[in-house]
């Protein structure tokens, strides 16, 4: 579901007045794991109180936040062919994308991935 930047910045306003997940989520009715998403997505704007705008509504739900990383991704992995998954995860988007979003960027690229041992070894094909 899309939310509006007003109710995302109601929620932030929320979560700077240290108010608790659960009141907020009962009392916007939103789903307590959206606004978790929402407070690791705007943990700046709540640290420094501040609130989101219109010129930023399109990395809302964070399309913009994989996008930045594909070309470094494909940098990385030519220069380090046979990375595993964790350490992109890790060294590249400094745990900011999580594996299956890592995973999703890699296949609409198609560089392949091959199963080693519990570790996925990313090759550029």
């Amino acid at each position: 579901m899309t939310y509006s930047i007003d109710i995302i910045n109601l929620v932030i306003s929320k979560l700077i007045n240290k108010q608790k997940i659960t009141k907020i989520s009962e009392s916007v009715n939103i789903s307590i794991t959206t606004i978790y998403k929402w407070k690791c997505l705007y943990k700046d704007n709540i640290q420094n109180k501040t609130y989101i705008n219109s010129n930023i509504s399109t990395n809302i739900h964070g399309l913009n936040k994989k996008n930045k990383y594909i070309d470094t991704i494909k940098n990385y992995i030519n220069n380090n062919e046979g990375s595993s998954l964790d350490k992109i995860v890790k060294e590249v988007t400094n745990n900011e994308l999580s594996k299956s979003t890592v995973c999703r960027l890699l296949k609409e690229n198609n560089i392949s991935r091959i199963p080693s041992d519990d570790i996925l070894i990313i090759y550029n094909t």
